[in-house]
């Protein structure tokens, strides 16, 4: 009689024991897959930090898109206003070759070369810059000067202080400097003869 209460009580015992793994299995499983969420979640928040920092490859590349500033002679490094009032980039004479005419309002030959220099300025139109730089005097002379000697078809850099002469030193008028293609000297004169200063640009010219 004992024996037949005391194996029921024991089954039951040890359903109850399987039973209380078995729910400690699935808390275990469901905090397991907690864990796993919230490390999922974590590594996708990661993944938005990244995405958010800036991109310093991509602003390299884009500087590199904008292209690289054009490489400018030593000689041609520099900026000036015109006698007109316009501001001027030596650099902008870069590409072809130049003849640069240092004069002073006040110089009689000066005055006598100022038409040769307007016909040399026409006659090679777009394939020779010629550019005057006035120095020695002031604005209102070297103004007077181009109206009255008819060079107002050429720039003429207004140089006062005398920067442009110094860069490429010229210390008396009227002297010019021919410049090749790359902004190199290849030639220095006192104006002679036009003829001269013609087969000088000649041999620049392409």
């Amino acid at each position: 009689m004992r024996a037949r209460h005391i194996l029921p009580t024991l089954l039951a015992v040890v359903a109850l024991t399987a039973a209380s793994c078995g729910d400690a299995g699935e808390d275990a499983e469901s905090s397991g897959d907690r864990t796993s969420t919230s490390t999922e979640d974590d590594s996708a928040g990661d993944t938005d930090d990244t995405m958010d920092e800036p991109d310093d490859d991509a602003g390299d590349d884009s500087a590199d898109d904008s292209g690289a500033a054009k490489t400018v002679p030593a000689t041609l490094d520099f900026t000036a206003i015109t006698v007109s009032g316009e501001s001027f980039e030596g650099a902008s004479l870069a590409g072809k070759p130049t003849v640069l005419w240092f004069w002073a309002p006040w110089c009689p030959v000066c005055a006598s070369q100022a038409s040769a220099v307007a016909e040399l300025a026409e006659t090679h139109a777009g394939e020779l810059n010629v550019i005057g730089v006035a120095g020695l005097d002031e604005q209102a002379a070297m103004e007077d000067f181009i109206a009255t000697n008819g060079v107002d078809g050429v720039t003429h850099l207004s140089d006062e202080e005398g920067t442009v002469w110094k860069r490429f030193e010229v210390t008396e008028q009227s002297s010019f400097v021919l410049l090749d293609a790359d902004g190199e000297q290849r030639y220095r004169q006192g104006y002679r003869e036009s003829d001269e200063l013609s087969e000088h640009v000649d041999e620049l010219l392409p």
